[in-house]
């Protein structure tokens, strides 16, 4: 598993990722199936990386780090070579590209006639398109390969712009369960859930008692709808706070996104090094701004750089 964040307005994009991935190991059987599997972590993965050389988009990998024994990281540098200097009018069309372009590859098709990928993995690209005047961020979960295609729902496919109605959003994807907690004040749904089930829950022993103490009538403090009023409660406060970090991030500079994005992540590490999860989040911090006047420029990467060209190309041309 991993973390990835994105943090846009209308000034640009800011974009991080950890360096944690996830590895499937295990032996074939007689028959040809995968028995013993485990998971092996390592955290100097490659996540975050250009898609074109001529287009300010970015891309991060969350979750498994290989497509049928492929890297995400070869093919979306092969794309590069082969595509990188194509323009496209938004993200989004590239990205559809991207995704048609995939199974069309020779060593996709040759690995993928016989086999069957069942791991999701999700893409988060991120940038702007010749016609784009604000960046835009896309999130697709790839849940498998079928007939030598990707495998995909177009209802996962998530697409976040701003625009003057949408001037600011803070977006994570993977093990997002501390992001969430700081940026929207409370977890995820289920954990509301879970909350308000057991208020609920001391509320009527509460009451059971006083019945059967004769303190007050069955029929008293009869609250059909206690549970959605609750529920309700905390929604509002969720939609309350996730409007204050709009209000805030919308009027960012380019450093202050830049140092949410990469702060969001290493709380996670942190959170994960001192309780007894498994450190599936960690490593150095890949960490990009992208502008439609200056493009894609690193701000912190793993790979050696070239100083004389400002960053924008890492030795391996990352």
């Amino acid at each position: 598993m991993t973390v990835v964040v994105g943090v846009l307005n209308k000034r640009g994009a800011s974009i991080a990722a950890d360096s944690a991935t996830t590895n499937y190991v295990g032996l074939k059987s007689s028959n040809g199936e995968i028995d013993n599997q485990e998971i092996k972590i390592n955290n100097s993965g490659n996540k975050m990386l250009r898609l074109s050389d001529n287009m300010p988009v970015g891309v991060m990998v969350v979750n498994t780090a290989y497509i049928l024994n492929m890297p995400w990281d070869v093919i979306i540098r092969w794309y590069r070579k082969k595509k990188g200097k194509e323009s496209f009018p938004t993200v989004e069309a590239m990205v559809k590209d991207f995704l048609e372009f995939v199974p069309q590859q020779e060593f996709f098709i040759t690995n993928s006639i016989f086999a069957k990928w069942n791991y999701e993995t999700e893409l988060v690209f991120s940038g702007y398109g010749k016609e784009q005047k604000y960046p835009q961020l896309i999130h697709v979960t790839i849940k498998g390969v079928q007939n030598g295609k990707l495998k995909y729902d177009p209802k996962d496919f998530e697409i976040i712009s701003i625009s003057d109605n949408h001037p600011s959003d803070i977006l994570y994807f993977g093990q997002i369960d501390i992001t969430a907690t700081l940026t929207e004040d409370l977890s995820e749904n289920e954990e509301n859930q879970e909350l308000c089930a057991g208020m609920m829950k001391i509320f009527f022993n509460k009451k059971k008692e006083l019945v059967d103490k004769g303190l007050i009538n069955e029929l008293d403090l009869n609250l059909p709808d206690c549970y959605g009023a609750i529920k309700s409660a905390f929604n509002a406060r969720h939609r309350n706070m996730r409007q204050k970090w709009y209000d805030t991030v919308k009027d960012y500079s380019l450093q202050e996104m830049a140092s949410l994005a990469e702060t969001l992540i290493k709380a996670t590490e942190l959170h994960r090094s001192i309780t007894f999860q498994q450190e599936s989040v960690g490593g150095l911090v890949d960490l990009a701004v992208i502008t439609r006047e200056d493009g894609f420029q690193w701000l912190n990467r793993k790979s050696w750089y070239e100083p004389s060209k400002g960053g924008q190309y890492g030795k391996f041309g990352i």
